[in-house]
C-alpha cells in the first residue's frame, strides 16, 4: 500500500447520472505518480471540491490498482456533508446548507440568520420571552394573533387605530391584549 498527495480534478457522484445519492466519487491527479484516476472514500464525512489536496491511498489487488481518498482537516475549518446537506464549522460562524437553498448560519457576533424558501414554524412548549436590545422590524402581509380578548387601554400600543374614545377621552391604545 502506497499513500501520497494529490489534487482534486474532477467529483463524479450520481448525481451526474440522475439519482440524488451522493457517493462522493472523484478523480484525481498526483503529478508523477497518477493523472485522471478515480477513487472512492475512504471515510464519508465530506466531498472535496476541484482543487482540494487530499490524501491518496494505493491498494494493489488482483484486478490491479484501486484507489481511496481521505480529505485533508484544515487547522480553521471543518466540512463535512450528510446526504445533501454540508455543515460548514469555522473559527467565527457555523454555516449549515440544504440542497434546496434553505440555510441557518450562526456567527461569533452573536448573529443567527435562518433563511428558507418555504414555511419557518417555532415550537416551544414552556413560555417565551423575547427581548430585544435593538430595533426589531416585522415585515408581513398580513400579522394574525389567536388570542381574543379586549385591549388593556395604557395609552401606547399598535392595538386601535382611534387613539382616544371620542365619546370619553379615554385612551383606546394598548400593548397587551387580555
Amino acid at each position: 500500500m502506497n499513500a501520497f498527495l494529490a489534487k482534486v480534478t474532477k467529483v463524479k457522484d450520481d448525481a451526474e447520472r440522475g439519482t440524488n445519492r451522493l457517493k462522493f466519487i472523484i478523480q484525481f491527479t498526483a503529478k508523477g505518480v497518477v493523472e485522471d484516476a478515480t477513487a472512492y472514500p475512504a471515510s464519508v464525512t465530506d466531498q472535496p471540491e476541484v482543487g482540494e489536496e487530499i490524501m491518496v491511498f494505493e491498494l494493489e489487488t488482483v484486478f490491479g490498482f484501486c484507489y481511496l481518498y481521505q480529505k485533508m482537516k484544515t487547522e480553521d475549518n471543518t466540512r463535512f456533508r450528510i446526504g445533501n446537506s454540508l455543515v460548514d464549522i469555522q473559527p467565527d460562524c457555523i454555516d449549515i446548507a440544504c440542497k434546496n437553498g434553505n440555510t441557518i448560519s450562526i456567527t461569533s457576533d452573536g448573529d443567527l440568520t435562518v433563511s428558507t424558501n418555504g414555511n419557518l414554524q417555532l415550537s416551544i412548549k414552556g413560555d417565551a420571552d423575547i427581548s430585544v436590545g435593538g430595533n426589531c422590524a416585522l415585515s408581513a402581509a398580513s400579522v394574525e394573533m389567536p388570542q381574543t380578548g379586549t385591549v388593556a387601554p395604557t395609552g401606547t400600543g399598535p392595538f386601535c387605530a382611534i387613539t382616544t374614545c371620542p365619546y370619553t377621552g379615554l385612551p383606546h391604545t394598548g400593548y397587551k391584549l387580555m
